[in-house]
C-alpha cells in the first residue's frame, strides 16, 4: 500500500547517507586521489586512497544494490498505486525513479567509463536490474550492460521522474524534485557529452529552483546552514537520531577537532584562489596547537564543521554554482563562448573575483579549474571531471606521487571477487 510505498523509498534515502556514499567516500575520495588533497601528517587514515589511487575505495556494489532492489519494489508498488492513490504514488513513483537513477550514475562512474572515453574497446557499464527481486530464485546470473546502456536506462528514468516530479511544485531540496530531476540529467548529459541536452536541463533546473548563489558575504558560512542556500539537491541527517560515527564523518577527517584531521587540501589547490576570492575563508589557516603535529601555518577545509551535530554534516550534491559551471562548459563545447563566459563569470562575481575572457580550449580550461576551486570536497570531484574527460589524474607534488594514466587499470574500480566468483556471466574490470 502507499504507506509501505512512502517507507521503502525512506529506506532508499537512508542507503545514500551512507559513509560509502554520500556520507563520506563519495564526498572527499576523488579529491584525494587526485590533486585537490593530500593526508596528513603524520598520516593516520585514509592514505591508500591517496598512495594507491583507485575508484574501487568508493562505493559499496552489493550496498548499491541492496538500494537499487529497494528502489525497484518501491516503482513496482507505486505504478500499482496510480490509479487508486494517483497524487502520492505519482510522487513517490517520481522519486524512486530520481533515486535508482542517481545509483546507477554513480556506480556507472566508479565501475565503468564514460560514454566515448573507452579505453581498448572496453565498454562494459554495470549489471541492469529493474524489477524487484523478491526470493532467491528471483536472483538470476546477468551479465553487465554497456555504459551507453546504462546511461539510456539513467536518462530513461529521470526523464520520466521530471514529467512525475513536475506535477507536484515541491521544492524540498532534501528530496528528489523537479528541478533535482533535472540537475542530475544535466549532470549525465555532461558525462555523456550530450552538450545541447546539458545545457536544456540545466536551464530548467535553474528556473525551477528555490536555490541561489551564494553571495562574498555568505560563502564563509553557507555550507552550516541546513540547506545550503545553493543546494538544489542536499542529503539531509537528523541530527537528533542520525549520525555517521567518529571513524567516517567528513568533519572526522576534514577538520582539525574531528577527531582524525587525516584529509589536508593540497598547496596546488589552495595556490588556485586569489587573494580577495571568498573561497579563501573555507580554507583558514590551523590555530596554533591544532593539532600538535601541524606543522606550522597548515590551512584546513571549512565546509565540513559537525554543523548538524557530533560527526554530522548534511552533503550538498548539486548546488546553483554547479549547475551554472555544467551550463558554461556546455556552452564551451558548443561554440557558444560569450554564454559560456556569461555563465562563469556570474559565479566568479559572487565570490568577489574578476571575470575570465578566454574562449575556445583555453576557455573551457578555465571553467575546469573552477569547477575545482569551486566543488572540491563535494563530491563532484577532481577525479571524475578528469575521468569523464578522458585525462590522465594529475597528483600533489607532495610526496611526488607521479599521474595516473587514463589508460591505467586503476581507473575502474575492480568488481568485488566474491560476486566474479559466484557470478559465471559478470566479467571483472580488466587488470584485476
Amino acid at each position: 500500500d502507499i504507506s509501505g510505498v512512502r517507507s521503502i523509498i525512506t529506506q532508499v534515502y537512508s542507503q545514500i547517507q551512507g559513509s560509502s556514499h554520500h556520507g563520506m567516500e563519495y564526498v572527499l575520495l576523488g579529491d584525494l586521489m587526485a590533486d585537490n588533497a593530500r593526508p596528513s601528517e603524520p598520516p593516520v587514515r585514509l592514505t591508500g586512497s591517496y598512495s594507491d589511487p583507485s575508484s574501487g575505495d568508493m562505493g559499496s556494489w552489493g550496498g548499491f544494490y541492496d538500494a537499487i532492489n529497494e528502489a525497484n519494489f518501491a516503482i513496482s508498488s507505486a505504478r500499482n498505486l496510480l490509479e487508486t492513490e494517483p497524487a502520492d504514488a505519482s510522487r513517490y513513483l517520481g522519486e524512486a525513479l530520481f533515486l535508482r537513477a542517481m545509483i546507477y550514475f554513480d556506480l556507472s562512474r566508479v565501475f565503468g567509463y564514460e560514454p566515448g572515453h573507452y579505453v581498448d574497446g572496453w565498454d562494459k557499464g554495470v549489471v541492469l536490474r529493474l524489477e524487484p527481486t523478491r526470493s532467491a530464485e528471483q536472483a538470476d546470473f546477468r551479465a553487465r550492460s554497456t555504459v551507453e546502456e546504462v546511461y539510456a536506462q539513467i536518462e530513461t528514468d529521470l526523464l520520466e521522474a521530471v514529467g512525475l516530479l513536475s506535477q507536484h511544485g515541491e521544492d524540498n531540496v532534501f528530496r528528489a524534485t523537479e528541478a533535482g530531476a533535472e540537475a542530475l540529467l544535466a549532470k549525465v548529459y555532461l558525462y555523456w557529452s550530450k552538450w545541447s541536452d546539458a545545457v536544456t536541463y540545466a536551464t530548467a533546473a535553474l528556473s525551477h529552483t528555490s536555490a541561489r548563489l551564494a553571495q562574498p558575504s555568505e560563502v564563509a558560512g553557507m555550507f552550516s546552514t541546513a540547506p545550503n542556500v545553493e543546494s538544489v539537491l542536499e542529503v539531509n541527517y537528523n541530527a537528533a537520531t542520525e549520525t555517521l560515527w567518529v571513524n567516517d564523518c567528513k568533519a572526522c577527517q576534514t577538520w582539525p577537532p574531528g577527531t582524525w584531521f587525516a584529509v589536508w587540501p593540497s598547496d596546488e589547490l589552495l595556490a588556485l584562489f586569489e587573494p580577495e576570492d571568498a573561497r579563501q575563508a573555507l580554507y583558514p589557516t590551523c590555530p596554533e596547537g591544532c593539532p600538535t603535529t601541524a606543522p606550522d601555518g597548515v590551512r584546513y577545509l571549512n565546509k565540513y564543521t559537525e554543523a548538524r551535530g557530533q560527526w554530522t554534516d548534511n552533503t550538498p550534491v548539486i548546488r546553483y554554482s554547479d549547475l551554472l559551471l555544467m551550463r558554461a562548459e556546455a556552452y564551451a563545447e558548443t561554440g557558444q563562448d560569450a554564454l559560456a563566459q556569461a555563465d562563469l563569470n556570474t559565479l566568479r562575481a559572487a565570490r568577489n573575483v574578476g571575470p575570465i575572457t578566454t574562449v575556445g580550449s583555453a576557455l573551457i580550461d578555465d571553467i575546469l579549474t573552477e569547477r575545482r576551486r569551486e566543488l572540491a570536497f563535494e563530491g563532484s570531484s577532481r577525479w571524475f571531471d578528469l575521468k569523464r574527460r578522458g585525462m590522465d589524474i594529475t597528483r600533489p607534488a607532495y610526496q611526488g606521487n607521479p599521474p595516473l594514466a587514463y589508460t591505467d587499470f586503476r581507473m575502474l574500480a575492480g568488481i568485488p571477487d566474491s560476486q566474479v566468483e559466484n557470478n559465471p556471466e559478470l566479467e571483472q574490470n580488466p587488470g584485476y
